[in-house]
């Protein structure tokens, strides 16, 4: 598969027009090719799109592959933890971690999602409109706080963390420039807020249960590497599902059918409390409205990776040094893997599952997220909790993307909620 060259000449303002619209700026280089060189002073990067690119580059060829320059920088923020870590190191810390993320564990985990769900829906108010992504950030605040590091955090505790998450990831977009690490340096009122913030995190997670650090500590260190593991799993575990949920919400608001198909199913149901995995393997249909919802709506839209030795993709030579950058965004909506690729239409995983490597929400390979069955089960459960009892009517302009670290919406997503009679 050769690759299209796309000359510099036609990048249009090279240093701010991508960073403007990078969605927009992808979907076009997707309109070149499957596979779209440029050629930058300082390396090649290529624009891969097609699953079994995606395949070669995070499985076949993987060990040829090191997370990008702006992934390491967020050692500023999460230390040496599993996700900004490689090798060896890397397959230590994933190891340490899977303790968290053991059936018998998640089982354990699913009552806490309920009771939080169930907190947070109880301060609504008939009629009331709400901020569907900030009332999401919230609880899943909530339920992290609680299942990874042990806390019960209240509701004054839970918006002090909200702001100090939002401050950080909104930082991770600037560290992910190349002139990001200096502008660090610089003594704004910005900057100063994102120091403070890592910090609330981090006192934050010293505060967890010492279990905890026994679970995913290694015996050879100070406790500071249990740290930089809880504060990516706070941040991780909470924004990816948040997310998630928001952009579920706000396309079941616009849906009317697809969320009372999922009402039916979840309300046949009487044991959600009490068995909450065997009612969520009775109502399938929530999993593929959340399947949709990532289709549609990846939270990392973007995945680059720097090439550590020379590799070949299907004879295009792709030299050492070279940076590669996948989409799930461009991937998802490609209408060879998806028929009416931009409609919302959660029935598609009922009866067929795409091409592994043309469906990648959570990744793939050996740095595949490892929290990607507990984000599964927050998100059934939570819609399985709120979409018996509450009506969603979308009052806002629907909001563009804010594609940052995260794929955020750039507005506030304005619901009203509606109380539904027992």
């Amino acid at each position: 598969m050769a690759a299209k060259r796309y000359p510099l000449a036609r990048v249009p303002q090279l240093l701010f027009g991508p960073r403007r619209d990078p969605i927009g700026w992808l979907e076009a280089l997707a309109r070149e090719g499957d596979l779209v060189k440029i050629q930058f002073p300082s390396a090649p990067v290529y624009y891969a799109f097609h699953p079994e690119i995606i395949r070669e580059c995070l499985v076949t060829q993987q060990s040829s592959f090191q997370k990008g320059r702006g992934i390491q920088r967020l050692r500023l923020i999460l230390g040496e933890s599993a996700l900004t870590v490689e090798g060896e190191k890397h397959v230590e810390r994933r190891r340490s971690l899977q303790p968290l993320f053991r059936q018998e564990r998640l089982n354990d985990y699913a009552h806490v999602i309920i009771e939080r769900a169930y907190e947070t829906t109880s301060c609504w108010r008939d009629a009331e409109t709400i901020d569907i992504a900030n009332e999401m950030t919230r609880l899943t605040i909530a339920i992290a706080s609680q299942v990874f590091l042990g806390l019960r955090l209240n509701a004054d505790e839970i918006a002090s963390v909200s702001i100090a998450l939002s401050q950080v990831v909104d930082m991770f977009g600037v560290l992910m420039l190349p002139w990001g690490d200096n502008f660090l340096r610089l003594p704004l009122p910005s900057v100063k807020r994102f120091f403070a913030a890592r910090d609330t995190l981090r006192s934050l997670a010293r505060r967890a249960h010492s279990h905890l650090y026994t679970d995913i500590g290694d015996g050879n260190d100070n406790g500071e590497f249990a740290i930089d593991e809880l504060v990516t799993l706070l941040i991780a575990g909470h924004e990816t599902t948040a997310l998630m949920l928001t952009w579920a919400i706000y396309l079941l608001a616009q849906h009317p059918a697809v969320l009372e198909k999922a009402r039916c199913h979840i309300e046949r149901q009487q044991t959600l409390e009490q068995s909450p995995s065997e009612t969520l393997a009775r109502v399938p249909f929530l999993r593929a409205i959340l399947a949709e919802t990532l289709r549609l709506y990846p939270p990392v839209w973007g995945i680059g990776r720097r090439a550590n030795a020379q590799v070949i993709f299907d004879g295009e030579i792709i030299p050492e040094g070279a940076f590669v950058t996948l989409s799930p965004w461009i991937t998802h909506r490609d209408a060879r893997f998806y028929p009416a690729p931009v409609s919302f239409c959660p029935e598609r995983w009922e009866n067929r599952n795409p091409s592994t490597y043309a469906y990648i929400p959570f990744g793939g390979g050996a740095r595949r997220c490892i929290g990607e069955n507990f984000a599964w089960m927050e998100g059934e459960l939570i819609l399985a909790t709120l979409l018996p009892r509450w009506n969603f009517k979308l009052v806002s302009s629907p909001p563009d993307v804010k594609p940052g670290f995260t794929l955020r919406p750039r507005s506030p997503i304005l619901v009203r909620v509606t109380q539904r009679s027992k």
